[in-house]
Formats: structure tokens, sequence, C-alpha cells
């Protein structure tokens, strides 16, 4: 394969579209409390 500027920024685009979706799905924040008062987790 070789190398070109378009192949570049399709491979780069993907995985920086792979990280958002990690960075905005993953569970990590559990600590969301929405008991008392609005927390703007709706």
């Amino acid at each position: 394969m070789e190398f070109n500027i378009q192949n570049f920024l399709v491979i780069l685009s993907v995985g920086l579209a792979i990280l958002y979706l990690v960075k905005k799905y993953n569970p990590k924040n559990e600590s969301k409390n929405c008991g008392d008062k609005d927390c703007g987790c709706h």
C-alpha cells in the first residue's frame, strides 16, 4: 500500500471517531447522583 495523504486522513478520522465514542460511552463516571437536585445528567 502506497502512502498518500488521503489514506492518512481517513485513518486519522476513523481513529478520532473511535476515541470520541469510547470517551463518550465509557461508564467510568458512575459517581453522578441525581437524587436531591438536578445535576444535568438527564
